[in-house]
């Protein structure tokens, strides 16, 4: 399996704390449920503050302002299963170190089909394989154009919200600005890709804990994140180029440092001979 980057026509652009934000007046009414659910979110706010609580929704309409508390799945995971139905703030990041490329890992083991609709059987050394195919390809994509990676992760969720999504972490803050506004206008494996920054910077706090000790109930739509694992040879393997390339950098700071040190050493002595020679402090 070798899926190409491509280039794409596509005009670029990545969709892109304090748990309140304030926001204005709503010119359209939401539905009864939503109101319901905002309103008793501002009722709390306005208790915890203090504040006079409104008791209908036009009242909450007629006020100042509106308290709508911010997602907490998708401030902790970057994805959220309401999507833009959301009742919550899903706010972008302007900046981040972590990408998120959705949608964009295909599972053979959910898409493989025979001419009679029925599921043809993949085995899990070629599961394995086909899964660190592609995921040396984005990771060494990632990094000979865009910049070093820190981390790299791929959701073994079922979920719409989820389903093969990978996150890239870089380095630098810059890197993934840099990657978002070119990977929007390509292609991956006969798809266009969807990038955009990510809130995600832990991911021991998206990940799902039972599923990592095999206790997960929900499966694969559990709202957390499943990390698929790569094979222990891959990741010697691309982790450690990184490995050797701090030691090299640090070898050479070192062969510099020593150079530094031997002219400074030099420079000390011409001018003690100055000195003896010529009387100088």
């Amino acid at each position: 399996m070798r899926a190409e980057f491509a280039a794409s026509g596509r005009s670029s652009g990545g969709r892109g704390g304090r748990e309140v934000a304030r926001l204005d007046g709503m010119s359209v009414a939401p539905r009864p449920r939503l109101q319901r659910h905002l309103l008793d979110n501002y009722q709390n706010e306005c208790r915890e503050t203090s504040i006079s609580s409104p008791h209908t929704w036009r009242e909450v309409t007629q006020s100042a302002c509106l308290l709508v508390v911010n997602c907490s799945f998708y401030f902790k995971i970057g994805a959220c299963r309401h999507g833009d139905r959301c009742s919550r703030l899903h706010n972008k990041p302007t900046f981040s170190q972590t990408i998120a490329l959705l949608n964009i890992y295909r599972n053979p083991q959910n898409t493989a089909q025979s001419a009679d609709g029925l599921r043809s059987a993949v085995s899990d050394v070629e599961m394995q394989e086909h899964y660190d195919e592609f995921f040396e390809e984005v990771f060494t994509e990632m990094e000979e154009k865009y910049g070093e990676v820190e981390e790299m992760n791929v959701c073994d969720n079922l979920g719409d919200h989820l389903v093969g999504n990978v996150y890239v972490k870089f380095r630098r803050e810059e890197d993934a600005e840099k990657a978002v506004m070119d990977l929007n206008n390509r292609w991956f494996n006969g798809q266009p890709i969807h990038a955009e920054l990510s809130p995600v910077t832990d991911f021991r706090e998206a990940c799902c804990r039972q599923y990592e000790m095999g206790e997960c109930t929900r499966g694969g739509f559990c709202n957390f994140m499943h990390l698929k694992p790569i094979s222990r040879e891959l990741r010697r393997e691309l982790y450690g180029r990184r490995r050797k390339r701090h030691r090299s950098r640090s070898r050479s700071r070192e062969r510099r440092s020593r150079s530094r040190d031997r002219g400074r050493r030099d420079r000390e002595r011409r001018r003690s001979r100055d000195r003896e020679r010529y009387g100088r402090f």
